[in-house]
């Protein structure tokens, strides 16, 4: 349910699809080798373009409504997306390619999604996740 963090759930029988595709357990037993552990086409399947991603980067709710509403401008925003995302500043060079590429862009709100998209389908987002 909204609100509520994986771990948090009552019991592992939810019947949500993102949990199973990234190997949810069972919750039969205290060992945690009951995980998976190799990442499958179903787990790329779900963070290209799956509801629970899609969700998360629709601008007009979340974290990312607050942020093009706010009156921060587009290097503080990517800078934010970063920092929640790889708990790291980006560099200049990201920061940079980010704004030449709003700058380009004729929706801003909808350039913004396709950056908050790529961060979280990144190589270093799914290592530290």
């Amino acid at each position: 349910p909204l609100g509520y963090r994986a771990m948090e759930l009552p019991n592992g029988r939810s019947e949500d699809h993102f949990l199973t595709a990234f190997g949810r357990p069972e919750r039969e037993t205290v060992c945690a080798e009951e995980r998976q552990r190799q990442p499958t086409l179903s787990q790329g399947l779900a963070l290209m373009n799956g509801q629970i991603v899609q969700q998360v980067c629709d601008r007009s709710r979340g974290r990312l409504n607050r942020l093009l509403v706010s009156d921060k401008g587009d290097s503080d925003i990517v800078s934010e997306i970063y920092m929640a995302a790889y708990c790291r500043p980006p560099s200049t060079d990201e920061v940079d390619r980010h704004v030449a590429y709003l700058a380009a862009a004729e929706d801003r709100g909808e350039a913004m999604e396709d950056i908050l998209w790529a961060v979280l389908n990144s190589k270093e987002f799914l290592f530290q996740h």
